[in-house]
């Protein structure tokens, strides 16, 4: 017969609960370590044992290598391009285009150095970093995130989106931690760190542009100004590369880009305006209306959010603001797919930290959900559009709906229920 326990021995089986899931999440970081060093090592060049290694990464590597060759006038020619990933295919038919700005493409000229298989490798774990490092930045602003660390960061690693953006040897992890350094930087009030993060955020365009727009929004002049900085300095590295027009040629890239990726990407997308081209055409005046009126919603809610809850110092809550930042930008970009939801990582963690969806979606329940709800994605071929299109939305909505709620509260005097104290951004 077991002998009853006390209730003062709570926190011992809190702890011991707590040690139990500290140590089932570095046994799945540790499986997904040894598989990840399997893939590696039993691949041959860029075939690894599904077919292509990297997925997505062969156009990264020509990039780099083109710039490496001293070929820079050649990167967005798709025959060069083509020429370059001949041997990168893993047997597979077809190239991936390059279409990031030029400075992007120096970052890769490192790794081009390397031979494929090494060069993926270090990318991979590169990128791994960067998601460690976001949620680690993160730590101090969400308190479920300090308390679970190890949980959280095994569940985010082997979240669909970014376990496929970490597989394909994409970039979500280096979008996630700029996004984490912008928070720091405002909560921090390190304006320097901010703008600059924001600035680097350029890199992709859909995304940078409108969290600079945020920061000028939350009067946070400093920031924008070094924001300023980082992009004059990228815009220079592209006149070196295109002479001063250089911006209409990188877009007219773009473009070709947009048109070759449209039919083969249309069901993976998570933007309101991905969603209805796949489900109609491609710029289809549905999918523009669906922009239009989606994005132009979701553009004046964030605008709206952040005047009040950032550009305002009293009552300011930077973490509520920035988790629908970075959600919103999925919902006003007009090219995102499904691994770019590893954006929404920070926000879902927020609200599972302060019980924004119920009290029966708290804690580990709601980060639980989010990560079985994130497989329906493997629905999309079928249904012809991902169901998770909706995830972006309706975070949004529930993090702008509770920030407006307490921005009024804050005006009348009142206090809602169960709403934390808050002094430069963070509760006390």
């Amino acid at each position: 017969m077991q002998p009853r326990r006390h209730p003062d021995d709570a926190d011992d089986t809190d702890d011991t609960g707590a040690a139990r899931r500290r140590r089932l999440a570095a046994a799945v970081l540790v499986a997904l370590g040894c598989a990840f060093a399997v893939v590696v090592v039993t691949a041959r060049g860029s075939t690894g044992p599904t077919g292509r290694l990297g997925g997505d990464y062969p156009a990264f590597y020509t990039a780099g290598e083109l710039v490496l060759d001293g070929r820079f006038d050649e990167l967005y020619e798709l025959d060069a391009q083509a020429a370059v990933q001949a041997d990168l295919q893993g047997g597979e038919q077809g190239f991936l285009a390059f279409a990031y700005p030029p400075h992007v493409a120096l970052l890769y000229t490192p790794l081009a150095a390397l031979p494929y298989r090494a060069a993926y490798a270090v990318h991979t774990l590169a990128m791994v970093a960067a998601c460690v490092g976001a949620l680690w930045l993160l730590r101090p602003r969400i308190a479920l995130l300090d308390r679970e660390f190890p949980v959280v960061v095994a569940g985010a690693l082997t979240s669909l989106p970014l376990f496929v953006a970490l597989g394909l040897g994409q970039n979500t992890a280096l979008t996630l931690l700029l996004g984490a350094l912008v928070w720091r930087g405002l909560t921090d009030r390190r304006p320097v760190l901010a703008g600059i993060a924001a600035g680097l955020m350029w890199y992709r365009p859909q995304y940078g542009i409108p969290l600079t727009g945020l920061l000028l929004v939350g009067r946070q002049t400093a920031a924008v100004v070094w924001a300023g900085g980082v992009v004059a300095v990228s815009w220079l590295i592209g006149v070196a590369w295109g002479g001063w027009g250089w911006v209409g040629t990188w877009l007219d890239a773009v473009s070709r880009f947009v048109e070759l990726d449209g039919s083969a990407n249309a069901h993976n997308a998570v933007t309101p305006y991905g969603a209805v081209e796949a489900l109609t055409a491609p710029a289809s005046t549905a999918a523009l209306a669906t922009w239009a009126v989606a994005g132009g919603a979701a553009a004046a809610v964030l605008v709206l959010v952040w005047r009040r809850r950032v550009g305002t110092g009293k009552g300011a809550d930077v973490d509520l603001a920035m988790a629908i930042a970075l959600a919103g930008l999925l919902v006003v970009s007009n090219h995102s797919l499904y691994y770019d939801l590893g954006l929404l990582v920070p926000g879902v963690c927020l609200v599972a930290d302060r019980g924004l969806a119920g009290p029966h979606l708290m804690g580990g329940r709601l980060l639980a959900g989010a990560w079985l709800l994130a497989l329906t994605h493997l629905t999309a071929p079928a249904l012809g559009v991902d169901p998770l299109a909706l995830a972006p939305l309706a975070l949004v909505a529930l993090l702008a709906s509770t920030a407006l709620r307490r921005s009024a509260s804050i005006a009348t005097g009142a206090t809602l229920p169960g709403t934390p104290s808050l002094v430069s951004g963070a509760p006390r």
